[in-house]
């Protein structure tokens, strides 16, 4: 599969906005708690790395499952690829 350079950039730049859009909406809730400034930007940004560690971990679960489904249809082309000929 071929993949050009821009989806990519666009797919980094949906995953940034998602991010921080968390991390705003987390940040106003606690200081809307009466949580002080540092504290709030804190809980924002906690809540953000813990949703891109979630996303990361979904995506190499996903990457590991897909990669031995591939390689098992690999093994399977090949078998049937070598009796084939038979």
């Amino acid at each position: 599969m071929v993949r050009s350079a821009g989806t990519g950039v666009v797919a980094y730049a949906l995953g940034l906005a998602v991010l921080a859009s968390l991390a705003a909406a987390r940040s106003t809730a606690s200081m809307a708690a009466g949580a002080d400034a540092i504290t709030a930007l804190l809980a924002g940004y906690h809540t953000a790395f813990l949703a891109g560690a979630g996303f990361g971990l979904i995506a190499a679960l996903l990457g590991g499952l897909g990669l031995r489904t591939l390689a098992q249809a690999d093994a399977v082309a090949t078998d049937h690829h070598s009796t084939e000929g038979m």
